[in-house]
């Protein structure tokens, strides 16, 4: 029979951000089956969660609002997915509090090592790829002006891409138009500062 599992939401050991914007969902993934549960976080109220799974071994993921990626300030809790709690045993009613480690990052993006040139089109934007896939998206660069950005991301280890955008293929373009890893292996498990150059040839 299905087992009866609740718990509170927490971040960084603290309340789960309330913010007004859909905060995401848990994700129970069977190791085995590889078979998913999810529950919504809601957009406010203390973080908990009430469900029901068959008797499994599970990794807990969350599961970022992507839309939250896009918004022009940092978000207070990870726009994308990551694992969370790995390997828990749920074979019998009870509680399974779950704790979100987050980091806040910000960083100035250049081009070889020089501030990123102007161009008559967006000029691309920086993917954040965990072992879920490239779900970590920083906002556009826009056409003009220094380039930054801000992520709140799960805690883990993270390839950074350079994503750029179609419209520079084809033409005279200071900045790339493809897709290309521009760091490798960066373990973020503490907010800061991540300052990213994004090498280019023409």
């Amino acid at each position: 029979r299905a087992v009866h599992v609740t718990g509170n939401v927490t971040q960084n050991g603290g309340a789960l951000p309330a913010f007004g914007n859909d905060r995401g969902q848990l994700m129970f993934r069977s190791t085995k089956t590889r078979l998913t549960g999810s529950v919504p976080l809601g957009s406010n109220g203390p973080g908990a969660y009430d469900t029901w799974l068959p008797p499994d071994e599970y990794d807990v993921l969350l599961v970022g609002n992507p839309a939250l990626c896009s918004a022009k300030a940092s978000p207070p809790v990870p726009c994308n997915t990551g694992v969370v709690k790995r390997a828990v045993s749920i074979r019998a009613d009870g509680a399974l509090d779950v704790d979100i480690p987050a980091v806040m990052l910000t960083g100035a993006v250049t081009v070889n090592g020089a501030a990123m040139p102007s161009a008559a089109f967006d000029r691309g934007q920086l993917a954040f790829v965990n072992e879920e896939g490239p779900s970590g998206f920083t906002l556009p660069f826009g056409t003009n002006g220094a380039a930054s950005y801000a992520a709140t991301l799960v805690a883990g280890t993270y390839d950074v891409e350079w994503e750029g955008t179609s419209q520079g293929c084809g033409v005279s373009s200071p900045v790339a138009c493809n897709q290309g890893r521009v760091k490798r292996g960066v373990s973020l498990t503490q907010s800061g500062v991540l300052d990213v150059d994004a090498p280019t040839v023409k």
